[in-house]
Parts: C-alpha cells; structure tokens; sequence
C-alpha cells in the first residue's frame, strides 16, 4: 500500500500545485423546468429598462462560466467599442444575482464584439484573452470578482473593423494566440507571458484559400480556419506546428455561405446566410460535407455542442437546436428566442448545463432559456485528441488539445486529470488553456524530445461538466516525434505499435524483460492479447506498477473501450492467461480472465513498480489508473514544405 500512497500524495500535490486557492461560487443551478418554460425565457439580462439589472450588461455575445461565476462581457454589434464585465451568481438559473460590474475603465474602453473567450491556466491565474479595436488584451480573472487588466497588443491592420481590419475570434493553445485577423489573415501570438505579448507573424489570407477569415479553432498542431460574411468562402486547414513558418495542408471551397462555425474534434457546425446549415468533418487532408440543412430564412451565428445536441444563434429568430447524433439524419428539435427582446440580435447561443445563454448585442436583452426539462445528467466525454493517436513525426514545438462533447468546469482542469507525458513516465509541466468552446489545450514548459513516444490520458472521474457531472470513461492516446510509435520499456506497455483499426490477430508480449512484444492491429473486430512473459511492471498514470487486470496484476482482465480495437491498459508483470477480448460491435467490454501477478519495473521508466496481489480489482483504489488505449492508427501525418507567409 505504500505505492497507494506515494501516487495519491503525488495526485494531491499536482492538485494543489494547478488549483489555486479561489473562493468558489455555487456554481449553476441544475433544475427541472416546467413544459411551460421549456424554450422560453426564465430569466433575463440588461440594463434598465430591458432587464432587471440597472448595471447590468447592455448587449452581449458569448459567456464564460469560471469558478462557478458567470461572466457576462457586455458589448454591442458592429464591432464597436466600449465592454463591459459582469459578474453573475446562477445558483439559481431564474433568478440570477449581479455581484460586480467593471465599466468605464480607459482599457475596456478599447474593447470590441465578443466571438470568444479562450482562458490560459498560467502560474495559477486565469488569464482570458479579450478582442479589441486594435488587436488583443489579456484579464486575470482569478478573482472573478476582482477582474484586472493585464496588458494590451495592437495588431498592424486591425482598425476598428466589423467584417474586415477587425480583431475577430481567438483561439489559444497556450502559449500561442491564433488571432482571426478577417481580411489581414491570421496573427501568431506568443502569449508566453500575458504582461508583454508578441506577434510571431502574420499568415496572409492568400497561404490560407484567398477568403476573409472569421472563425478560428486550434487542434493541436493544425489550425482550422473559415471564411465569413461572403457569398463564396471555404475552409482550409493550415498546419501550425512550428508557429513560425505554417503552411496550407488543404482547402476548399464551400457549397453555401457561411458566416460562423464551431469545431468540436473533426466536426466542423456552420450556419450562413439564409437559414443555410452545414455540417463537415475535416482532415489534415480533406474537408467533407455530410450534410446541409435549412431552417427560417435569417444569418445564422455562433454555436456550441453538447452531447450530441449543437445550438446556434440564428439573428432574428432566435436559437436552434440540431440533434447530429445520427449524421445520416440530422434533424432540428428545438427553437428559443425571448420575444420581449424587440429587434433583437441573437447570434449567440451559449450552452448551459439544460440552459441557452442567448445574447443579443443589439441591447434590449439577453436571457437564459431551457433547451430541456429535465436537469442535466450526461457525463462529458471524449471526443477527439489532438495530435490524432498513432500521429508520427510531430515537432517538437507540439501543443495538444483534447475536445470533450462539452464544456468543462476549469476549476477541474489540472496535470492530476489529463497527463502529458512521455510513455510510461511523469506528466510534463505545462500549461492548459480552453482553446476554444469544448476544447482544452495544453502546452509543454520545454519542447519535446526527439524520437520519442508521448502519450495524453485522460483520466475517469476527476474532470466535470459546468454542472457537476464527472467523466466516466478515462482515455488514451499516443504520438511520437519520431518515425514509429514505442511503448516505454519498462513502463506502460513496450515495443512498437503498428498497424491500424481494431485487432484482428492476437499481439503476444516480448520474452525479454522490460520489453513488450509487438501488438498488430488487423481491420476488424477484436482478439486477445497476450502479455508478455517476463515484461517488467511499469508506471500507467505517473507512478509506476503494474495495475491492469487481465493483462497484468492479478485484477480482473482489462476494461476495453473505444471503437472495438485491441486495447492494452499495462504490460507490467508476467501473464497467467489470455486478456479479455473485444467485441466486434466495437463497444468494449471486460475480460474476465485473471492476469499474473506484476513484476517490479527495474528501471526509472518503470516507476514504483508495484505489483497488485491476484484476484484485487486496483481500479477500487486508483481510479485514474484504469486507462484504456485503442490501438487504431490513423496514417502518418507528412510534413510538407513551409509555403511563403508575410511576416510583421
């Protein structure tokens, strides 16, 4: 029990070194409603005359929940100046508190249209990066009720515009700072250090498909970037992984308008003009359209995603709702808008817990609506890590962006609940960021190491949704620096990984000591692996032992999850019998066989090295070192040569 012990006093540290001590809110209130309010306004917010706040926002756009507070950026449309922040207790979501307004200030005064509010996780503070007339700024909102201003960044080009010279959405994979720059292309910041932020460079609209860029999402290592506002734009996915000289993977052009979008993993949602719709997937290589949908005849604006379920603003008419569950049938089921809100802008559709934050910035007030009755209870889940598992030659500038199927309470987001690490060992220090809507990014203190395996586990039960649900299902995905993949010896899992889609064939485990045995991924379905007869114990999670049931302690065989591949949770330990098997539905299961008992890693790769006693189900005790690995490779990525960007 003193490995317990050593790895739960490790957890305890991290927590206490990324959480800092803030005074928490209540958080948001996660109520039943009744039919008659379901998609109708329960509360509303404004200044006087259009709400009941006498100080409260004017217009608004999107909104950012933070240590339970809900912060509310007032501003207005067309780009122009002032903000305004508030902050807001939601406790109880029909009748919400004003704690704090800030306004007036000579650096809100600078301030523009919101698009997004992307927060950097830097030395204990919460730094949110702002829109301006002229470039960007950054707030610590670690006291959400003592918001401070940070510093300011003009930007060359960006010059009081709407639709063009604007500052228009951001997306930060900490320490970089994508900048939708419209007509000017993509600014590169390093926001290393929020208190003197630099521009690395500039990427010409012309590197990037020849169309005005608005929307803006970072995924690890690659940038997707959309046109806007113009009656033929497109889409292009631009490959930023050394910041300072991205270049073009591919673009296209789109079969409709499009004036907002959200990425969520590879899914791309995208209103335009018209009531048109358009629902994508992207690749490195390749952008698809899987469905176009019409619905009213108003611009469609911002959307959010939420476990299957995408909300969008939709100017005059308010939000929709799509469910995007079955992409062969995507169908609208449900629409809010607050009628009282005359001529209203409602571009913003924020999801909630079973709440839409609706903004409108033409000033005669937001409200927050049901989008269901019935509270909230779907635990987040995973939806995609980037760089992509089995993803090779990575540089070593890599950042790494995990998208959940919703938002994420930040107060959770910490080095103890997504581990960055080399295989088998500690997680890197680093820094996290919320990139962008659902997704959080974390960038390394020191570059990666060359030719060298790294692996990004999520962990089951620590992160949560705005409303208090944990995460159920950990997670695991590998990348490498180099040309292949290597499980560290000695460490969690050893030898090369090869091969793509579930396991056909059966992976046995190496002879030797400290090594695993190579795991061969057939086309479909799901064998048995075998482990190794003699491998040495190793550290899943950061602390060494072999842990895992069925391939290596003497737990119960394996969980297996994911989309029906060979999973290996550990390969610590001598192997009684066969793991469990997959199914080939793809939906996991849990073998049943017994593992052996572990071998002690011998090596500082294999950390504490704990074996588990036979028959002990280790997941009872540590949780987080229950992970499961799909062994589906993607193809390799190429790296092209750098294209010709502008530079300022």
């Amino acid at each position: 029990m003193k490995c317990y012990s050593r790895v739960l006093a490790v957890a305890a540290f991290l927590a206490a070194a990324f959480l800092p001590a803030i005074v928490q809110a209540q958080g948001l209130g996660n109520l039943t409603y009744t039919a008659q309010e379901l998609e109708k306004p329960i509360s509303t917010f404004g200044p006087s005359g259009a709400g009941k706040f006498p100080s409260g926002p004017t217009g608004s756009n999107t909104v950012l929940m933070l240590h339970g507070y809900l912060i509310v950026i007032a501003s207005v449309d067309s780009g122009a100046p002032p903000l305004g922040i508030h902050i807001f207790d939601v406790a109880n979501p029909r009748s919400p508190k004003l704690l704090k307004s800030v306004t007036g200030t000579p650096e809100l005064a600078t301030g523009r249209e919101i698009h997004s509010m992307p927060v950097a996780m830097i030395n204990g503070k919460d730094i949110v990066a702002l829109q301006t007339i002229s470039g960007v700024m950054f707030y610590d909102f670690t006291d959400p009720l003592n918001p401070k201003y940070v510093s300011s960044l003009a930007l060359a080009g960006v010059n009081r515009g709407d639709y063009d010279n604007a500052s228009w959405m951001l997306s930060w994979t900490y320490p970089y700072l994508f900048v939708a720059g419209t007509g000017n292309g993509v600014y590169i910041v390093d926001a290393t250090d929020p208190a003197a932020p630099t521009l690395v460079t500039r990427v010409a609209t012309g590197v990037m498909g020849n169309f005005r860029i608005g929307p803006v999402f970072a995924a690890g290592n690659y940038l997707v970037v959309l046109g806007m506002d113009q009656p033929t734009t497109g889409v292009s996915i631009v490959d930023v992984g050394n910041p300072r000289a991205p270049f073009l993977l591919t673009t296209t052009t789109l079969p409709s308008s499009l004036y907002a979008a959200v990425v969520v993993g590879d899914r791309i949602y995208a209103p335009g003009t018209n009531g048109d719709y358009l629902f994508m997937k992207w690749t490195p290589t390749a952008i698809t359209t899987l469905a176009r949908k019409t619905s009213g005849t108003d611009r469609g604006g911002y959307c959010t995603v939420q476990s299957g379920f995408v909300v969008c603003g939709q100017s005059a008419e308010g939000y929709k709702k799509w469910d995007v569950r079955n992409e062969a049938s995507i169908v609208q089921v449900g629409r809010g808008t607050d009628p009282a809100a005359v001529g209203g802008d409602f571009d913003f559709a924020t999801i909630l817990g079973n709440l839409v934050y609706l903004g409108n910035d033409h000033a005669t007030g937001a409200a927050l609506i049901p989008h269901s009755m019935a509270p909230d209870t779907a635990p987040p889940e995973v939806a995609k890590v980037y760089p992509l598992d089995g993803e090779t030659k990575q540089p070593l500038t890599t950042r790494v962006t995990v998208f959940f199927s919703e938002d994420l309470d930040l107060g959770t987001v910490n080095a103890a609940n997504i581990l960055v690490r080399k295989s088998g060992g500690t997680a890197l220090e680093g820094t996290f960021s919320k990139s962008s809507f659902n997704a959080i990014s974390f960038g390394p203190k020191a570059p990666l190491e060359a030719n060298t395996t790294y692996e990004v586990v999520v962990v089951a039960g620590g992160l949560k949704d705005l409303v208090g649900n944990s995460l159920q299902t950990a997670a695991i995905s590998r990348f490498s620096t180099g040309a292949s993949l290597t499980i560290g010896a000695g460490g969690a899992g050893g030898g090369t990984v090869t091969g793509s889609g579930g396991a056909g064939g059966r992976g046995t485990g190496g002879a030797a000591a400290g090594t695993g045995g190579n795991a061969s991924g057939g086309s479909t379905g799901g064998a048995t692996a075998t482990g190794g007869a003699t491998a040495t114990g190793g550290a899943l999670g950061s602390t060494g032992g072999a842990v895992s049931g069925g391939i290596s302690g003497g737990g119960t065989g394996g969980t297996v999850g994911g989309t029906g591949g060979l999973t290996v949770v550990s390969t610590g330990g001598s192997v009684a019998s066969t793991g469990g098997s997959v199914p080939s539905t793809g939906s996991g299961g849990v073998g049943s066989s017994s593992g052996g008992a572990g071998v002690p890693g011998a090596t500082a790769g294999g950390g504490c090295g704990c074996s588990v006693p036979g028959g002990s189900d280790p997941t009872a005790v540590l949780p987080f070192l229950s992970l499961a690995l799909a062994l589906g490779m993607g193809a390799r990525r190429s790296r092209r040569r750098p294209k010709v960007v502008t530079r300022q």
